[in-house]
């Protein structure tokens, strides 16, 4: 368990990290060397609807003194009406930075360049997204930033003058001092489950605004070369460990 006593968890800010990605049960398609998006079912990322839910429930309780839950989110404007949804969840502010988020590289840069232009007590990110499962967004944006960052976590509580972080990793127990924002990236176990919205929240947010933010100028690292599709109707071929020329050929056969 790692416990952190910060001193200025007044009147605190949250910002929840989110991507909108597929539904499970959509039927992906190409088109060209792209994924054909007009026709998905887009939900919230599971991993940071768990994040968005410890975040509400750390606002909901009166004694963390925080002041505003806000999110943000990198896409383009397909992803707004689902956007919406945290709206109707208890979110104060929505942000969506107009880009395609194509690599976590894109992604992590233009969310650190948000970030310098507005102030956040903890920043929340899911430990993964289940489009790219890349899993490095958080750690990227901290540090880009420079500031502390846990992964992993599976307990985040504010109390009083320190919050108290339970990350899943090997079992030790660690105390930190920090007088400035933090980072985590949640895993299972932050929240039991998602929080659902009732239907009066969901048509109340139906007319709210998401600020839009221009996509930030940067070099990337990160080229999106080619899509393609999996064959799911290959079978598993096993191969016997000593058969080293067979190994060998079937490496050559697939560089």
């Amino acid at each position: 368990m790692l416990t952190i006593h910060n001193q200025n968890l007044i009147n605190m800010k949250i910002l929840v990290c989110v991507s909108i990605v597929p539904d499970t049960s959509s039927n992906i398609k190409l088109d060209g060397n792209k994924v054909d998006y007009s026709n998905l079912t887009m939900v919230m990322n599971p991993w940071d609807e768990l994040a968005l839910t410890r975040a509400i429930e750390l606002k909901e309780d009166e004694s963390n003194q925080i002041d505003q839950l806000e999110l943000v989110s990198v896409g383009l404007d397909n992803i707004e009406s689902t956007l919406k949804k945290a709206y109707a969840l208890g979110v104060d502010k929505v942000y969506r930075i107009n880009t395609e988020p194509i690599s976590s590289d894109i992604v992590a840069k233009q969310i650190a360049e948000f970030l310098r232009t507005v102030e956040y007590d903890i920043l929340f990110f899911g430990s993964e997204s289940w489009d790219y499962n890349g899993s490095v967004v958080g750690a990227m944006v901290s540090e880009i930033l420079k500031i502390r960052y846990f992964n992993s976590v599976t307990k985040l509580n504010v109390k009083d003058s320190e919050s108290i972080i339970l990350s899943n990793y090997e079992k030790y127990q660690k105390t930190a001092i920090v007088n400035e924002r933090f980072a985590v990236s949640v895993a299972k176990g932050i929240a039991s489950e998602p929080r659902l919205p009732n239907m009066r929240s969901i048509m109340m947010s139906a007319s709210k605004k998401i600020e839009q933010i221009p996509a930030f100028n940067f070099d990337t690292s990160v080229e999106l070369v080619d899509y393609k599709m999996v064959d799911r109707n290959k079978t598993c071929e096993f191969i016997d460990k000593n058969d080293l020329d067979k190994i060998i050929d079937l490496i050559e056969q697939n560089k």
